[in-house]
């Protein structure tokens, strides 16, 4: 039987590995009190049910975002998704890689820059940048003229 909860077992083994895992720590959570027999335990409770107030004052902030971290390691998981949607030509940060592989495609290969040069809409002759700006001024053209 144990004697800090009382609960009986069948096995001495039983009974050690009970008391390894429920009691030998003794951790609780500084926001509500609430006990944890293991360190990681305790941290995912602080994640998740305690996120803003534990992480406010969190060391761990994304230079890019601003985002704030519970654990070093999250920060450099963080970090290296954005690595992955960073542009090498420029800089810039990208939310997404499709994102990012287009801005390469318009921005850095000569035929992108070429449409950002400028295309001369067909009925107006005034250069836009790119087709699909020229697709939208012939819209509101066209609308202008009928209505």
């Amino acid at each position: 039987m144990c004697d800090e909860c009382g609960k009986v077992f069948k096995t001495p083994v039983a009974l050690k590995n009970h008391k390894s895992n429920y009691h030998a720590f003794n951790l609780d959570c500084n926001l509500c009190g609430k006990n944890y027999k293991k360190s990681d335990g305790l941290r995912r409770h602080l994640y998740c049910k305690h996120k803003e107030e534990y992480i406010k004052d969190s060391p761990f902030v994304c230079l890019v975002c601003f985002r704030k971290f519970l654990l070093e390691a999250n920060l450099e998981a963080h970090s290296a998704a954005h690595d992955s949607t960073t542009c090498k030509v420029c800089s810039k940060v990208f939310w997404s890689k499709t994102i990012l592989n287009k801005h390469v495609q318009m921005r850095h290969t000569k035929e992108g820059r070429k449409l950002w040069e400028g295309v001369k809409c067909d009925i107006c002759g005034k250069l836009s940048r790119g087709p699909s700006a020229v697709k939208v001024r012939v819209q509101k053209l066209f609308n202008y003229l009928i209505n």
